[in-house]
């Protein structure tokens, strides 16, 4: 038996732009992706004899063929390696139903840690592979930072730009992707026409507080739920050089150039009386 250690990142969206829904029942999208250092952390053993069988554990309790993990080890199992057994324990940090890509980030490390172990796909179709088990999963095989459109799948890394500093915060309130779409279809509010993408990318190299950068979710979320709404109006106040929601919420975020602006933003927000479950630095 072998044994490895695989962190699984996290991502933020610092811009999302959701056009109408397509014929196959997707959204397109306009969006720019980062990698943050919040991960969770994946135990993987690789069996050589026995049953040849995939197991999945989320913090201790074994996880059905609806995880991203299990259907991620099955496809490759059954497309790239017949005799694939192995155990996956992944020790979960990344909040579920904050827009942060912890499921698919879960599943991109499962398919890379799997084809370094066995290479038997090129990253093109490991890419392809990516895109079937989730519409994000395929940024986390790519890199730190991508422009990402069409529903997801299409993936243009760029470079990344010199750190930034983040406080990640993440209210008392489960956002349903499902929910936050139908919402957004309600409201009217999906795009017939995207900004120009390499203006965005462009952007992007530029300072924070020029950034043209907004998440086509977060007026929706801060109509439909008041606590969005306050932890929204209470990071604006404090004008941070940029923040944004991530994918469909429920986190929200602000950007720094420096570690002393962070700590400044942190100290003054947890001193508001405003309701959230968690803190990140990231």
């Amino acid at each position: 038996m072998s044994f490895r250690v695989v962190p699984a990142y996290a991502k933020i969206n610092l811009s999302l732009e959701v056009g109408e829904r397509r014929k196959d029942g997707f959204h397109s999208l306009s969006s720019i992706f980062v990698g943050i250092s919040l991960h969770d952390t994946l135990f993987v053993s690789f069996h050589r004899f026995g049953k040849k069988r995939v197991r999945v554990f989320m913090n201790g309790k074994e996880a059905d063929e609806s995880n991203s993990m299990v259907k991620a080890a099955l496809l490759y199992r059954n497309r790239f390696y017949p005799d694939l057994s192995v155990t996956v324990r992944c020790r979960k940090r990344i909040p579920a139903g904050g827009g942060l890509g912890g499921g698919s980030s879960d599943a991109a490390a499962v398919l890379a840690v799997l084809n370094r172990k066995y290479g038997k796909a090129s990253q093109s179709v490991l890419a392809e592979t990516a895109a079937e088990i989730g519409s994000d999963v395929p940024f986390f095989l790519s890199g730190k930072a991508a422009y990402v459109s069409g529903r997801g799948e299409s993936v243009r890394p760029i470079p990344t730009r010199k750190k930034l500093y983040g406080v990640l915060i993440l209210p008392d309130y489960f956002s349903s992707t499902a929910a936050a779409y139908r919402m957004l279809d309600e409201s009217g509010s999906a795009k017939k026409v995207f900004r120009n993408p390499e203006r965005e990318v462009e952007a992007f190299y530029g300072p924070l507080s020029g950034w043209p950068y907004d998440n086509d979710f977060l007026p929706v979320l801060e109509k439909h739920s008041p606590l969005m709404r306050s932890v929204s109006s209470a990071i604006a106040k404090l004008n941070p050089p940029f923040w944004n929601l991530s994918g469909s919420g429920s986190s929200l975020y602000a950007l720094f150039e420096s570690r002393k602006e962070r700590q400044r933003f942190f100290r003054r927000f947890n001193e508001k009386n405003v309701r959230k479950k968690n803190f990140f630095l990231v």
